[in-house]
């Protein structure tokens, strides 16, 4: 029965609706006495505004209806319509206002297409686990290897510590060497208890020898003057990852030492161009061999990079090396062009998990070399 009433219901609704539909309903003309009665639309104006003129582009919406002879039967009526002429503005014409500059496109103006891929020169699978090679001024990926996988990082975590540091800390100010710090595994740095030391020296000691101390240390300083757990030098550390899109990278202490400490070379990538971008860490990690004293001058250290290609191979500008039986050996490297004269012309190299880092980086840079075209 309900389907009946439906059916019957869908055949009335739109008998109803023909019988109320009427000439008022129709708004484009009206009839008076059989015949259709000229209509007119009013003109449209646009303004626009350019400095202090103002230009108006009018157009002429206007439409004629014409009254057409009935035919043979006094009953029926024609309904003629006519298309508007429109009148349009020219393009010279236009607002300058209208015309919207975008900064992004402004590299197509001069793009430049170099390096270009030497297809003659087969891929090179570097020793390592993970390795990238990054031009620094247009960010192009120029060699990867498994880029986007997770691993222990080592000392390359100092890079972070190393930010922090400058970041947030005073480099004047005087740190005194804890025990705990001394009893941090690994020998380098040389630091002794109850030494007192500016953050500077120990970010030098951090950078160039790679001391476990001194990044105990510092995290020690550093803590010492926050009581909320959610401030602690790690906490910023982690906020720097994230701050900078290091979506990858997690840190659970500051000098490399545990494996939770983990990043993609892509990352390292990007952070350590980041880094180099500080006038004071570029400095540091281009050092060789310097001294450095504590605070009364009693106690030197006596600092040799842990980066042996720094000062051995050509174009080397810096660079920052870490190991754990974990994490194997890795390395980041700034390697300036061999055609480029200009110090910020360079680029990034980072290897993670390798059996021999110098090799693997003196294979990668070769490799680069020979399988782009520069100029």
């Amino acid at each position: 029965m309900r389907y009946i009433i439906l059916f019957i219901i869908s055949i009335l609704l739109p008998v109803f609706a023909f019988f109320n539909f009427n000439d008022a309903d129709i708004s484009l003309f009206s009839r008076i006495n059989g015949q259709v009665q000229k209509y007119t639309d009013k003109t449209i104006g646009f303004v626009f505004q350019d400095g202090a003129k103002e230009k108006a582009a009018n157009i002429s919406a206007a439409s004629t209806l014409k009254s057409q002879p009935l035919g043979a039967s006094d009953k029926e009526t024609k309904n003629v319509y006519k298309i508007p002429e429109l009148k349009y503005t020219y393009p010279a014409q236009f607002p300058q206002t209208a015309t919207v500059n975008y900064a992004y496109l402004e590299g197509f103006k001069n793009p430049n297409f170099f390096p270009i891929r030497n297809w003659g020169v087969d891929i090179e699978d570097v020793n390592a686990a993970s390795a990238i090679a990054v031009e620094s001024t247009t960010h192009k990926v120029l060699y990867n290897k498994s880029i986007f996988d997770s691993r222990p990082i080592a000392s390359l975590t100092k890079l972070m510590t190393a930010l922090i540091v400058i970041d947030e800390m005073d480099l004047q100010s005087v740190v005194r060497i804890s025990g705990n710090a001394i009893s941090t595994p690994g020998d380098r740095g040389v630091l002794v208890i109850d030494e007192k030391i500016t953050v500077e020296n120990l970010l030098y000691i951090l950078l160039i020898t790679s001391s476990n101390d001194a990044a105990i240390a510092l995290e020690e300083y550093y803590n010492s003057f926050r009581v909320e757990g959610d401030k602690t030098f790690v906490a910023a550390m982690n906020a720097k990852a994230q701050a900078l899109g290091l979506l990858d990278t997690f840190f659970v202490e500051p000098s490399g030492l545990n494996i939770n400490n983990r990043s993609t070379v892509y990352d390292l990538a990007k952070l350590a161009d980041y880094v180099f971008q500080r006038p004071i860490l570029r400095q540091i990690m281009s050092v060789k061999v310097i001294d450095v004293r504590s605070q009364d001058g009693v106690v030197n250290h006596h600092l040799v990079n842990s980066n042996k290609l720094l000062g051995v191979l050509e174009g080397v500008l810096a660079g920052k090396t870490g190991f754990t039986e974990e994490a194997g050996e890795s390395l980041v490297l700034y390697v300036k062009k061999s055609d480029s004269d200009d110090a910020d012309d360079y680029l990034i190299y980072v290897i993670l998990d390798s059996d021999d880092r110098i090799k693997a980086a003196r294979q990668l840079i070769g490799w680069i070399d020979e399988a782009y075209i520069w100029e």
